[in-house]
């Protein structure tokens, strides 16, 4: 077997391919065969192409296998990586001898190329493992992430409802606080004004039923001397009610009430009687009046107190809720930070993965072919050592 130099066959190919290059343009086809000629041309090279590529990787495991043994060995591997048949089809006994002859080169071959078969294994293997191991880390970064992804959603989400949240509390603070402003005026302006007047009147109602008592006693005195006696307390209560500021309807009922009490023979059981029911009268309109103010009052200080109330209940709520709108969005910025940096991770992750995957392919396919020429080589050698220890 002699050995078959990589230049030679490779310029050899080169050579080859021009010519049936040339050969197919000599031709001059006529223009209706001419896509059915130029497919089949296009085959032809890609078998060549495919013929080249295959010749070059059985190359390269030789020189892998064969670079720090002698020329013998690397021709003897040569000669079985291109031998098209059987090592030891046709062999003569001469010829085996010579081949057992060299059984320690074939030695030497079997275990440098076992040992490129055990190494481009284990590169193929740690090529595919790593390919994994990238994909599942670039995976890994992008769920870990849109989980972030989906926590800075919902803490953006909290923010807006908390500021909402603290917005609505300030506002209805500001409302209060303008109710509270506005029921202490109307106190100051339509309450205080009143009181003076309501106790000028629970002064006015005891004199009038201290003048009731006093007539209603004329009925029954025994005397005309206790009669003036009481007549006289009469004239001093109704002078003193007209010191009083009173109605204009008071002051007409005091001028029919002061002349029916005039003088003892003015008074008789009519006079009395309807001395009585002025005085029912001015009783009656006093006490609606000071009912009146009295409630009037109390509807203002209830108002007052209410928005007092609700006043200090919305300014809680308003610290309340600012304290939770400032934690919102701070932790809104967190989660955004960390979205971010998780989002750089499965960046940097992505490309790491993508730029290797992208010659993935190719490098386990070449792997693929190197196995392949490796285990075809060893394959041969192996026979030619059977046959070897068998003769």
């Amino acid at each position: 077997r002699q050995g078959v130099p990589r230049a030679a066959v490779a310029g050899g190919l080169i050579a080859v391919t021009m010519l049936l290059a040339l050969a197919f343009n000599s031709s001059a086809p006529q223009p209706a065969s001419l896509a059915a000629t130029e497919s089949h041309t296009s085959q032809k090279v890609q078998r060549m192409e495919a013929e080249y590529a295959h010749r070059e990787t059985i190359y390269s495991v030789i020189h892998k296998a064969t670079g720090h043994l002698g020329q013998d060995a690397k021709v003897l591997a040569q000669n079985l990586a291109f031998s098209t048949k059987p090592v030891l089809a046709g062999a003569t006994k001469q010829q085996l001898a010579a081949d057992c002859a060299r059984s320690a080169t074939y030695g030497k071959i079997l275990g440098h190329f076992t040992e490129l078969q055990t190494n481009l294994t284990d590169d193929k293997a740690y090529r595919e493992k790593l390919d994994k191991d990238l994909k599942v880390a670039s995976d890994d970064a992008y769920d870990a992430w849109i989980d972030q992804e989906s926590t800075y959603r919902e803490a953006a989400s909290k923010k807006k409802t908390a500021e909402e949240a603290a917005t609505f509390a300030s506002g209805e603070f500001e409302k209060y606080k303008t109710a509270v402003a506005t029921a202490e005026q109307k106190i100051q302006d339509d309450i205080l004004p009143t009181e003076a007047e309501k106790q000028s009147l629970i002064t006015q109602k005891a004199i009038v039923g201290t003048i009731t008592e006093l007539i209603k006693g004329m009925n029954t005195a025994a005397t005309s001397t206790e009669k003036a006696a009481r007549l006289a307390e009469v004239k001093v209560d109704i002078a003193q009610l007209e010191t009083q500021k009173v109605s204009k309807g008071s002051k007409t009922n005091l001028a029919k009430l002061k002349k029916m009490t005039s003088n003892l023979a003015a008074v008789s059981a009519d006079t009395i009687t309807q001395a009585l029911e002025i005085l029912a009268d001015l009783e009656a309109e006093m006490s609606n009046r000071i009912t009146e103010i009295t409630t009037a009052a109390d509807n203002a200080n209830t108002e007052l107190n209410g928005a007092k109330a609700e006043k200090m209940k919305w300014e809680i709520k308003v610290v309340e809720t600012s304290n939770t709108a400032d934690k919102a969005r701070a932790d809104m910025q967190s989660a955004d930070l960390k979205r971010q940096n998780l989002n750089g991770i499965y960046t940097v992750r992505k490309k790491n993965y993508e730029d290797l995957h992208a010659s993935f392919d190719v490098d386990i396919a070449q792997y693929t072919s190197e196995l392949a020429a490796v285990g075809t080589i060893l394959g041969k050698v192996n026979e030619i050592v059977a046959a070897c220890k068998a003769a």
